[in-house]
């Protein structure tokens, strides 16, 4: 059995979204070669990229990959899928740290992931001496020139997680004792994402407020730490719910770099779907696609700019472009759901892409959604009345209540059909949804 020609297999099924043969050749390939590591970091990888990651099985089967074959490499997998607030096993991260024959307890990758296993042990003053230990290799790697000053931002991702359960204040206040009351450039932009990633409004706001200290430091640097601190502070902005302000941030981005197709795609994003103004925000997603034609985001909002002007046929043409590009994306796969039902009227098409959408994620309840209606349009009536009581049981949405309502008034029952109406109401739907739910209540009113 060959071990390139596997890793090729496991590869290819992946891309193509078998991902019950991607799980097979992997777990074969641990049952015929157990003491190799190669295949227990494809299982970690395979877990870490389904469409529903399962971060534990994936943090499991890399410390597995590690325990056979340490690699530098395997550590930043780790450190990557284990900077989460989300609970995994961190007793097998402390024994693996602490077992005599780990050599790398000075290395600050693996100094924060001890502080972050001990955080999510509730042993918080050991994490905070781990992350003092953490800060201290780092400042010695950018003095040895072996790091450039760019990774200090790496710390303060790890002091969110181990602070995330915590009061953020204590948080800022250990960074201020090692970096000192003037925060330099990196750490400053650091401590503006230490506070984003919180998320709250309060904490938010601090993100924005060092932010755009952040902006004005990076004036004096290169223009591509301008246009970075510009792009954090928009996209903080947005969190935010600042959308007027988010939207002359990323005026300023496009003016200092025209031919950035994330920055112009960002202004027609937020220019069309915060300021209604999908008009002026044509010709800018227009100048971003033609500099980045295959970018998931840029062609998602040409894709939503059409849908705006009315434009169904460029909208679902964009979107086919997205999925031949991203098969297995789920929102794609909805989009083209939804596209084929409200504008194009082929229920068929859309059943097509609903089964697609039922490979990928089959228990999330906007698949059951639209593969229940789809399925009720195209004859299969108690099959997609089925799915769509299934999707509201495993999570309301305005959108199969609305089509639940609609069975209900075929099957005369205009009662039942107000019900879900009102349900459908309740759920704040989107602005096509509610003009749909506000027609289907005049119709029943002038029954």
């Amino acid at each position: 059995d060959s071990v390139p020609v596997r890793e090729r297999l496991i590869l290819a099924y992946l891309k193509t979204d078998s991902l019950e043969k991607a799980q097979a050749a992997i777990t074969d390939g641990i049952a015929l070669m157990p003491e190799e590591g190669t295949w227990y970091e494809a299982l970690g990888d395979y877990f870490s990229s389904i469409p529903t990651p399962n971060i534990g099985l994936a943090i499991e089967a890399y410390l597995n990959a590690y325990r056979r074959e340490p690699s530098r490499a395997l550590l930043f997998k780790i450190n990557n899928v284990t900077r989460t607030t989300r609970a995994w096993d961190y007793d097998a991260m402390i024994d693996l740290f602490q077992s005599p024959q780990f050599g790398l307890q000075n290395d600050p990758i693996t100094i924060g992931l001890y502080a972050r296993s001990l955080a999510g042990k509730g042993a918080y003053d050991r994490a905070f001496t781990q992350l003092r230990k953490e800060y201290a290799a780092l400042e010695q790697q950018i003095r040895n020139r072996s790091a450039s000053p760019a990774v200090k931002t790496r710390w303060y991702e790890d002091l969110y997680v181990v602070f995330a359960k915590r009061d953020g204040g204590p948080g800022e206040a250990l960074a201020i004792e090692l970096a000192g009351p003037d925060l330099e450039y990196w750490d400053k932009a650091g401590l503006a994402q230490y506070w984003a990633l919180r998320a709250d409004p309060e904490s938010l706001d601090r993100a924005i407020e060092l932010q755009q200290e952040v902006v004005e430091m990076a004036g004096s640097m290169s223009e591509i730490e301008l246009a970075m601190s510009y792009s954090k502070l928009g996209s903080f902005q947005i969190s935010r719910g600042l959308d007027d302000l988010a939207l002359a941030t990323f005026k300023k981005l496009v003016e200092l770099q025209p031919q950035n197709p994330a920055a112009l795609n960002n202004y027609a994003y937020v220019l069309a779907t915060s300021m209604g103004r999908p008009e002026e925000a044509l010709d800018y997603a227009i100048q971003a696609v033609r500099l980045d034609p295959s970018s998931l985001e840029i062609l998602d909002t040409m894709a939503t700019i059409y849908g705006m002007l009315g434009r169904y046929d460029d909208s679902l043409s964009s979107r086919l472009r997205l999925h031949q590009l991203y098969p297995a994306d789920l929102s794609t796969l909805l989009a083209i759901c939804d596209s084929y039902q409200r504008h194009m009227d082929d229920p068929a098409k859309a059943a097509e892409f609903a089964k697609l959408a039922m490979r990928v994620k089959p228990e999330d309840p906007r698949v059951l959604d639209a593969m229940g209606w789809a399925s009720y349009r195209t004859g299969k009536k108690m099959e997609g009345e089925d799915l769509l009581r299934q999707s509201i049981r495993l999570g309301p949405t305005a959108s199969a209540h609305l089509h639940l309502a609609q069975v209900f008034m075929q099957n005369g029952d205009l009662e039942m059909a107000s019900e879900q109406l009102r349900l459908a109401d309740d759920l704040a739907p989107d602005t096509e949804t509610k003009a749909e739910i506000d027609r289907l209540k005049d119709d029943i009113a002038r029954s």
